[in-house]
């Protein structure tokens, strides 16, 4: 018979509920579909091209409750940042920022070297990001032909762009700038 000590216990026990809470973010499947559509529309980001861009979104997720969503549309090197919500149970709790980040790093997982995105609310937090703000028209011909850049998003939202490697690490981001994060 074996005995564990009460620290290898309360060691398995701290490893287990980190596993548990600490978020992951996922590719989303068919069956997030009705899920990431309704979050979509409540939050009044495009969503008529979701369907055929299901392949693009991601789904956080702490333990099985999906408590964030967003996407990155890929075209080589370049990226289209996009959708990023955070269920508001869990707004105003720093997950917004830490979606961003595990969807920035994502990014640089898939290579590539420059992301944009379209926002009319979330400039501040962007740059905090570093992202910097850029004419729309200065875009990538593949950055501007897909649908969100060219149908969805109107002419008066903010176009942003970051390049990678990124020089400097992710700063802190105050929370007064992610606590309701809902766009871009």
């Amino acid at each position: 018979m074996s005995v564990l000590c009460s620290s290898a216990i309360n060691g398995m026990l701290r490893m287990t509920t980190k596993q548990i809470t600490e978020p992951r973010l996922q590719p989303a499947t068919p069956n997030d579909l009705p899920l990431i559509l309704r979050w979509l529309q409540e939050n009044h980001l495009p969503s008529s091209d979701i369907p055929t861009r299901l392949n693009a979104i991601f789904l956080y997720r702490i333990g099985a409750e999906v408590v964030g969503l967003g996407g990155i549309e890929q075209f080589d090197a370049y990226g289209l940042l996009r959708s990023v919500v955070v269920a508001p149970p869990f707004r105003g709790k720093g997950l917004g920022k830490r979606l961003c980040r595990a969807l920035l790093h994502q990014a640089d997982q898939q290579g590539i070297r420059e992301l944009y995105l379209l926002t009319e609310t979330a400039e501040r937090l962007f740059e905090k990001l570093g992202f910097q703000t850029i004419e729309r028209r200065t875009a990538p011909p593949e950055i501007q032909k897909t649908t969100e850049f060219s149908q969805l998003c109107p002419a008066v939202a903010t176009c942003m762009k970051r390049v990678y490697p990124h020089e400097k690490p992710l700063p802190e981001i105050p929370e007064d700038l992610a606590s309701d994060f809902t766009g871009p």
